[in-house]
């Protein structure tokens, strides 16, 4: 009797002991981790939304998305606030740098450019929110990886993007879309005039073809372009 006392005691305590710890796991996970990192945010000078238990801001997200969608999209450039209307209202409501709650987790919008280039530029600091087996197979590069394998790609294509590198690649597409600007308007014009608008039309489609098939900023003599070789001009 003794004996199965104990065992039934030393039961009770294992399962008492078991709740407790699963009590304090959920409570830590739902309440008092995400207090704690709300608080750090702040300290740090970040403003945002207070969590709220379980959702955080997931509902009130979710409930923009859906306004956002089921409205008219405007012809404008500006796309923000119907593809991440969460992230429009919180910048705007609480400055370029903010968060909001994904469920027990903060989401950090950092919009200040220095402090992306120093984000991206630590990788050993900032870590990547870990990405599922798939995703990682079907989206290398930079964005999935860390450590050490991330300094070596990013080795490989700084030259890329060099300052002097980007601006000239932006003065060549200035020139291109110029030259596309200019060629489009003689066409129109001659069109207009009625003054073999056909024959020039075709002409201008065929050059803008062999510009898109290694034809050269400037026309070229691209592959397709030596098509004139063969058919009438």
């Amino acid at each position: 009797m003794e004996l199965n006392s104990f065992a039934a005691t030393a039961a009770a305590v294992v399962v008492v002991v078991v709740v407790i710890w699963l009590g304090w796991s959920v409570l830590n996970w739902v309440w008092l981790t995400p207090k704690k990192l709300e608080r750090c945010l702040r300290k740090q000078g970040l403003s945002g939304s207070s969590y709220r238990l379980f959702f955080g801001d997931l509902k009130d997200s979710t409930k923009m998305t859906k306004e956002a969608m089921s409205s008219p999209i405007s012809l404008s450039q500006d796309i923000v606030p119907r593809v991440v209307p969460s992230i429009h209202d919180s910048v705007a409501t609480y400055g370029k740098n903010s968060f909001t709650w994904i469920g027990p987790k903060p989401r950090v919008t950092i919009t200040d450019p220095e402090l992306m280039k120093e984000i991206l530029s630590k990788n050993f600091n900032f870590k990547k929110v870990k990405f599922n087996p798939l995703t990682r197979l079907l989206v290398p590069g930079l964005v999935t990886y860390e450590d050490e394998q991330w300094v070596k790609h990013r080795k490989i294509i700084n030259p890329a993007f060099h300052m002097e590198k980007l601006k000239e690649d932006v003065a060549a597409a200035v020139n291109e879309e110029e030259l596309g600007g200019v060629g489009a308007t003689m066409v129109g014009k001659v069109a207009a005039d009625g003054c073999g608008g056909d024959r020039r039309r075709g002409v201008w489609r065929r050059q803008q073809s062999g510009r898109e098939c290694g034809g050269g900023r400037h026309g070229g003599r691209g592959g397709c372009v030596s098509l004139c070789r063969w058919r009438r001009c």
